[in-house]
């Protein structure tokens, strides 16, 4: 995976927008219990990238 591949595929759009939102706690680390952590946070962010690519057939 590149990072032209990446642009390429739409999903860096993608995850800028789902990363953006005022209603996704998770661009602001603001859950119902407090604040993420910075390893909870990247955590959800892999795994929702991950997901992307692999619905994609990218993975």
């Amino acid at each position: 995976m590149n990072t032209i591949e990446f642009q390429q595929d739409g999903l860096e759009e993608e995850a800028i927008r789902r990363y953006s939102s005022d209603e996704n706690p998770a661009i602001t680390g603001h859950t119902p219990k407090g604040y993420m952590t910075g390893e909870e946070f990247f955590s959800k962010l892999k795994a929702d990238v991950t997901k992307m690519y692999k619905d994609r057939g990218l993975l």
